[in-house]
């Protein structure tokens, strides 16, 4: 049987008067949005998500940033009532907005919005697409990953996904030298650019692999030292030219990645404009 999470309550109680007879209930949905439009501005241009015209994340949101649910916590939903919502992006409570729409949200459900590239000169705005999350836990090992090229002068990628043991060796001298040793992968081919007109179906689909066990990073004499639960501990994610073995970039570069059994993630390549490098990024959903 299918499990899934509850991001938020369904229903919230919120106190109008002092009396009980007074309480009003409202529905709730769940939100989570994401600044992947690279800015070149000094400082970082940083945008609020207001819903109905009141600021609620409590993270301003600079490149490539996603809100979280509060202060000190990696959740990254906000509430949002069911039904027909106006949703803008602004840098200053609302006189100037990147992104001022209205969407309709269901009740229970979980929603991801991105808003990326870089603002259109004659309107001001900011393109962006929202996908529908499922949040359907993984089994067994797996972890829930998907993966969206937010790069807009990127030109089409294989992405790999390498698992494998990262630890620390030593030698006879002790000398320390960090060891990945991959054990499989999986590629996503021919990943392209979501352009001006994002498939928000095939976008929402999230695809099952084996998670990393996230155990730590030990120091032994070799990869048959390595204690079990520090196997398969991380991830290398690879991004190559489509159809090629030619590395455009890989987290492995900077440092070595968890996406840990029975988690559910979103990665997004980023920048590739206004002086921003190509990079990953990565958003828990669960």
């Amino acid at each position: 049987m299918k499990k899934s999470l509850i991001i938020l309550p369904v229903i919230a109680l919120f106190l109008t008067r002092c009396k009980p007879a007074d309480y009003k209930i409202e529905s709730l949905s769940s939100i989570a949005v994401t600044n992947a439009s690279p800015s070149n501005a000094t400082p970082l241009l940083e945008m609020d998500v207001m819903i109905d015209g009141l600021i609620s994340n409590p993270n301003k949101l600079s490149f490539p940033v996603t809100t979280i649910s509060k202060t000190g916590v990696t959740v990254p939903y906000l509430p949002i009532g069911t039904g027909e919502r106006l949703i803008q992006l602004s840098k200053d409570s609302g006189k100037t907005s990147f992104v001022n729409t209205k969407l309709s949200f269901d009740l229970a459900k979980a929603y991801s919005i991105f808003v990326y590239d870089t603002l259109a000169t004659a309107s001001g705005q900011l393109p962006f697409f929202r996908l529908t999350d499922d949040l359907t836990l993984p089994t067994g090992e797996n972890t829930h990953i998907r993966f969206l090229h937010l790069a807009p002068r990127g030109a089409a990628y294989d992405i790999t996904f390498v698992r494998g043991t990262l630890y620390d060796s030593i030698t006879g001298t002790s000398t320390q030298t960090r060891m990945f040793i991959p054990q499989d992968s999986v590629t996503l081919n021919n990943k392209v650019y979501v352009g001006a007109n994002p498939d928000a179906n095939a976008l929402s689909a999230f695809t099952p692999v084996k998670g990393s066990s996230a155990g730590p990073i030990v120091r032994v004499a070799g990869l048959a030292s390595v204690p079990t639960a520090s196997k398969n501990n991380r991830y290398d994610v690879v991004i190559k030219a489509a159809g090629t073995q030619n590395v455009i970039f890989r987290t492995g570069s900077t440092g070595y990645t968890n996406l840990t059994t029975g988690k559910i993630y979103t990665l997004f390549a980023q920048g590739t404009a206004q002086g921003k490098a190509l990079g990953i990024s990565i958003v828990t959903n669960y």
